[in-house]
Order: C-alpha cells, then sequence, then structure tokens
C-alpha cells in the first residue's frame, strides 16, 4: 500500500516538490541597511519621565526603546491610569498606574516592632511605558480621589471618583 502511495505521489510531483531546495535570495549588505522609522506596529516603546504637581504636568524626558511594550502579566487594580489620546481626544492606549505620590517608610517603633508609614504628597514623579504611536497627541493621567493628599482640591467629590490629574502633549521623540 505504501508504494503505490509513494508511486501516485512522484507521478503528481509532490514528492519532488518536498525534496526541493528554496531559492536563495541575496542578503543586503548590513551598511548599506538603513533602519525605519520605529513605530507601535514595528514594536518600540516610550519611557517617559512624568512630573505632576497641582499646577502643572510635564514630560521631563522621553526616550525611545527599540523593543516591544512589554505586556502586565498579572493586571491589578491601581489608583491612577494614563491614557494616551490622539487629537480628537479618542483614547489609543490605556494603561493603570500606582499612585505615584505616595511615600512610603517603614521604622521601628517603640515596642522594636516595624511601622509602615504612607505620606500622600502634592507632587508625583515617576517614570511610565507607553507605546510609540503616530497619531497620538496627549498624555492625560487620571487617579482616584482617595489616592491623593487630603487637601489637594482635585481630591473634592467622591473619594472612589476618578478625577483627571492633568495633561501634556505626548512626547515628540522621532
Amino acid at each position: 500500500m505504501r508504494r503505490r502511495w509513494y508511486g501516485l505521489a512522484a507521478a503528481f510531483g509532490v514528492a519532488t516538490a518536498c525534496a526541493r531546495e528554496p531559492e536563495a535570495k541575496p542578503v543586503p549588505e548590513p551598511a548599506s541597511v538603513r533602519p525605519a522609522p520605529l513605530s507601535a506596529a514595528e514594536g518600540s516603546y516610550l519611557l517617559v519621565n512624568v512630573a505632576i504637581t497641582p499646577a502643572t504636568t510635564e514630560v521631563r524626558e522621553a526616550r525611545r526603546v527599540p523593543s516591544p511594550l512589554p505586556k502586565e502579566r498579572a493586571p491589578v487594580q491601581r489608583p491612577w491610569r494614563v491614557d494616551v489620546e490622539d487629537a480628537a481626544r479618542v483614547v489609543l492606549f490605556s494603561q493603570p498606574l500606582p499612585a505615584a505620590n505616595v511615600l512610603r517608610g517603614e521604622f521601628a517603633g517603640a515596642d522594636g516592632r516595624m511601622e509602615a508609614v504612607h505620606f500622600r504628597t502634592h507632587d508625583a514623579h515617576f517614570a511610565l511605558r507607553v507605546p510609540d504611536l503616530a497619531g497620538a497627541a496627549t498624555l492625560r493621567f487620571w487617579g482616584a480621589a482617595a489616592s491623593l493628599a487630603p487637601d489637594d482640591l482635585r481630591s473634592a467629590g467622591a473619594p472612589d471618583s476618578m478625577v483627571e490629574l492633568g495633561h501634556c502633549p505626548y512626547p515628540g521623540v522621532r
């Protein structure tokens, strides 16, 4: 039975098609290859340092990283969020963030046990990763009102509501 199958396969060219070597294509010289500008489709992201105060939101530094945006393997609920928007305020990308305005410390108490202290400040300085998107225009930051300092005017309203912390232009790294 196998002989007949191989005979039929040879008659129709199946066996010879599998045995053919692929045609060799010329490989360009490394010196003559110019890298194309990176975009989200090609797998790059921006590493952005941001400063948020009650009065201003600004990008301090931004640089392109030529690798895919790392995926969060176990998403968790976080009190802050960044949205990347286009010029029409359509959200292109959204990512949860930890509250960057919280200073955390551990100190030894009088009895020798460690005590955790969390202090919420008005200013936040942090780094984040966003995809390198061609049509992006704005970075908009949101936070739970309860995550802000008690005397911060942005925290007025329900403690579980999300309030805008600020927005700034999308970094122009090209």
